[in-house]
């Protein structure tokens, strides 16, 4: 699979914000950091006929890495404690892990588990000699259907993830290349994601817009 294929603008890597994001992985003191409340979402044009698996992520795909492999694979429900373990250290990194960091891993667990077993979730690992070493999922939403436009389904980018001394390598690049490459392929009308200041550049560079149309209340 040539996840570079569609034309989006290649990015420098990065590691992570505390929503799963892309952040610049430059040297920083750790700090909780300040969060908009804009909403980004990249558009795909068009519907492109392609081959669909159920609504599951394609295969894995094998990539140049710094000399070795670099394996990035759709993950299942035999993941969910790779992926929890991964979301711990996220927000265990930024500061934010306010609770047991075995009580927060046991319930992500139990939500990647229930989710990607049900459709609810779309996820991917990037793996070097089988070792992971970043992650990354979507949370996928059916819409309701609008007039000529039956299927309509969006998805929560969230969860992105790489260790720090995989960094600057450019896998947290490719694990978002990869979710694009499947959001294309499933027709998904929006991406959506919230982010730091920090990481907005990153996305605006794969194609991702503010939307200011969406009102917010938190009861």
């Amino acid at each position: 699979m040539q996840i570079e294929r569609h034309g989006y603008r290649p990015i420098p890597s990065s590691g992570a914000d505390s929503n799963g994001h892309l952040v610049d992985s430059s040297p920083r003191k750790r700090k909780r950091a300040a969060y908009s409340r804009i909403t980004w979402i990249p558009i795909f044009p068009g519907r492109q006929a392609a081959l669909r698996n159920q609504g599951r992520p394609r295969a894995a795909a094998t990539l140049p890495y710094n000399g070795n492999v670099l394996l990035i694979r759709p993950a299942t429900a035999e993941d969910a404690a790779v992926l929890a373990r991964f979301r711990v250290l996220l927000f265990d990194e930024m500061g934010r892990l306010d609770e047991e960091a075995a009580v927060f891993a046991q319930a992500a667990e139990n939500y990647f588990a229930w989710a990607l077993s049900t459709g609810r979730e779309a996820a991917w690992i990037a793996e070097v000699f089988g070792d992971p070493v970043g992650v990354l999922a979507l949370t996928l939403e059916s819409m309701p259907p609008k007039p000529r436009r039956h299927r309509l389904l969006e998805a929560y980018m969230h969860n992105v993830y790489v260790l720090p001394k995989q960094r600057q390598q450019g896998i947290a690049k490719r694990l978002v290349y990869a979710a694009l490459d499947y959001a294309r392929a499933e027709e998904i009308r929006r991406v959506r994601l919230y982010t730091s200041d920090d990481a907005r550049w990153l996305y605006e560079n794969l194609g991702f817009v503010p939307h200011t149309r969406y009102l917010e209340l938190k009861p």
